[in-house]
């Protein structure tokens, strides 16, 4: 955020909801696209787990408070009828700490995303462990009604207005972007190759695997605005404010030429 707010960046990635939440601060940004549309899943070896129901009384591990994780996950919970805060127990951690207590059996249950998912269940597999994405929350998301095509508009692309970058250059990283994701998609094996090259955290195989839950369909932010304001409209009913400022953003909070 800092990097943004000094215009020191011209185009970053983010969750929706910390985009919302700069936007709602005052921060000049744009929304230039909504790229993934919910990576999100509770992971577990409790293969038999039937649903977010029978998560009370167990802990679950969470990647950061009021994180976008955070806050579809506690909602998911409420529109359940189950408390988030004295109905189990949500553990804050970082995606790798989570990722090595769910292999260690410290913690059996743990919200992740997309490569996490994937990462976790392939280390836990040399470990002779069996890891399940056993909720898929976009698929969950969809059950609240109001919500349609099971996913969640979780991340995307702004635009810092005033940091030298001009509205054509914004319209050709958008249409090279989703070129780029077409070719990820239809050849997942050689995006996992070339992403182990640049970061050998990254291990190929978990890459290639990650493509087919992250639902990486990016779209304008201006043709996608109804439903990112049906997900704003829903959450908002139980994020704290200071997680969304308070409010959905306006009109100006999208790009458009």
């Amino acid at each position: 955020l800092a990097m943004i707010t000094a215009k020191q960046v011209e185009l970053s990635s983010t969750p929706i909801t910390n985009a919302v939440m700069a936007y709602n601060k005052g921060v000049n940004i744009k929304l230039v696209n909504v790229a993934v549309w919910g990576m999100l899943y509770v992971v577990s070896n409790d293969q038999s787990l039937q649903g977010l129901d029978n998560l009370k009384g167990k802990e679950v591990a969470v990647n950061g408070q009021g994180s976008i994780h955070d806050l579809v996950f506690r909602h998911l919970l409420t529109q359940k009828g189950i408390d988030p805060d004295t109905d189990l127990t949500i553990s804050y951690m970082d995606l790798p700490e989570a990722s090595a207590r769910l292999i260690s059996g410290d913690i059996k249950y743990a919200v992740l995303n997309e490569p996490s998912s994937s990462i976790a269940i392939l280390n836990a597999k040399k470990a002779s462990i069996d890891l399940y994405r056993v909720v898929d929350l976009s698929e969950e998301w969809g059950k609240i009604p109001g919500q349609e095509g099971n996913r969640i508009p979780q991340a995307g692309y702004i635009m810092i207005e005033d940091s030298g970058i001009t509205a054509d250059e914004v319209i050709s990283f958008a249409n090279k972007y989703e070129e780029s994701a077409k070719w990820i998609n239809d050849n997942p094996s050689e995006a996992g190759t070339l992403v182990e090259k640049q970061n050998e955290q990254m291990k190929a195989p978990a890459v290639s695997d990650s493509l087919k839950y992250a639902r990486l369909q990016p779209k304008m932010a201006i043709d996608c605005r109804e439903e990112v304001e049906a997900f704003l409209s829903e959450l908002i009913k139980t994020a704290p404010p200071n997680a969304l400022g308070g409010k959905l953003p306006d009109a100006e909070f999208y790009f458009q030429k």
